[in-house]
């Protein structure tokens, strides 16, 4: 949380207020914080009765120096008895912050797990053995220990240094066991192609169904086998679970990860 001082300065010409001359200064005029920060604000004046607009995030709009709450761009405006100009101060939310963070992954024994969290400029773990990296946006998550649950968190950090917090819980998936069955007359094979944010694979022969999962278990998509192409440019980048279902054959599953 910061806190951030802003003076206000009521001018005098002569020893008169002038409605000729700015006679109330804002500054900074324009601020840019982080969501929740606390803003002091400050008016200094010869004049009476200061006038604070609006009063959404004030502790008070009738005092020389009230707190502002800031939950959301917002303008303020002063104004003081005897002085007719008005002075504005404008406080911004950072807005470039859209960040991409699930919270709940399903993992596999054994198994690597891509951790992928997109939108923030700077991405810190919390201290964890399982995680390949602590300072990257997409560490590999592996345990090898069955029914456990990990719970970490992650903090994300924006362009203008604002931290936001996530809880991270990482559970046993139970698609571990789907599609590992070994076939040896179909041979079926999902392979990502960047240049056109497509998967591609060969169809087995044979009616059937391509599924795309997330880590989860939540099922995506579902094509048809003999469509060979599925567009996937709407979709996170990040690993997935491509389960091919033909007629006559057991499922078969592929994990893929989308870049």
């Amino acid at each position: 949380m910061k806190k951030w001082l802003l003076f206000l300065v009521c001018c005098m010409q002569h020893g008169i207020l002038s409605a000729q001359v700015d006679c109330i200064i804002a500054f900074p005029p324009h601020l840019s914080v982080c969501l929740g920060d606390v803003v002091q604000l400050f008016a200094s004046t010869t004049g009476s009765n200061i006038h604070w607009y609006p009063s959404d995030g004030l502790s008070a709009n009738n005092i020389v120096n009230p707190t502002a709450t800031v939950t959301e761009t917002i303008t303020y405006q002063v104004t003081t008895d005897g002085c007719a100009d008005t002075a504005y101060i404008t406080i911004t939310i950072d807005d470039s912050f859209a960040s991409q963070v699930p919270t709940s992954f399903g993992y596999c024994v054994g198994e690597p797990l891509v951790l992928n969290m997109q939108g923030g400029t700077v991405t810190v773990w919390d201290e964890d053995e399982h995680l390949s990296c602590l300072f990257c946006n997409a560490p590999v998550f592996i345990s090898n220990e069955p029914d456990m649950i990990y719970d970490l968190s992650v903090t994300l950090y924006d362009n203008i240094g604002c931290s936001y917090e996530y809880p991270i819980s990482i559970y046993p998936s139970a698609l571990c066991n789907v599609g590992n069955d070994v076939v040896t007359d179909v041979l079926w094979k999902a392979t990502y192609q960047t240049n056109t944010h497509t998967i591609v694979w060969n169809a087995p022969a044979g009616e059937g169904k391509v599924y795309l999962f997330d880590l989860l278990g939540r099922m995506l998509v579902a094509t048809d086998l003999t469509e060979q192409r599925l567009l996937v440019a709407n979709l996170p980048k990040g690993e997935y679970i491509m389960v091919a279902n033909a007629q006559h054959t057991p499922p078969q599953r592929q994990n893929i990860v989308i870049y």
